[in-house]
């Protein structure tokens, strides 16, 4: 029987990942890579690395505002100064994930191709999407 040759067999193409934009750095960079290595490949859109970088940026700085509040939600017996930077962020976040579709309701619409089989990310894969080029 001859061998059939790759360009023969009929593969589907995998959808690159979206890379982190350059001026993403630290943790906001790492969230980003987990955040688009958790989805699948065809997730995302390329106009979406801005909103994502944005997304992972406000979530970071809700964690902060979080910790801050926990740490002493009451100064001079008014409410800390970190609860209406909590509520801002906690805003931003959640308007962020709902055009992103990160939310409940976003993972429950299936788009035509989500019936491809979801392929898992490697390690390789993390490394060259935190490393920055250049």
């Amino acid at each position: 029987m001859p061998r059939i040759s790759s360009t023969a067999l009929d593969f589907a193409p995998v959808a690159a990942r979206l890379r982190p934009p350059d001026d993403l750095t630290g943790e906001a960079r790492k969230l980003f890579v987990e955040i688009v290595l958790q989805a699948r490949p065809d997730f995302f859109e390329p106009t979406d690395v801005h909103l994502l970088a944005r997304y992972a940026r406000a979530l970071l700085a809700e964690q902060e505002a979080d910790e801050r509040l926990r740490e002493s939600p009451i100064v001079d017996l008014k409410p800390s100064p970190w609860l209406a930077i909590w509520q801002a962020r906690d805003r931003t976040v959640r308007s962020l994930a709902r055009m992103l579709k990160l939310n409940p309701a976003g993972r429950h619409a299936k788009p035509a191709t989500a019936e491809r089989d979801y392929i898992v990310p490697n390690e390789y894969e993390r490394m060259g999407l935190v490393k920055r080029d250049g």
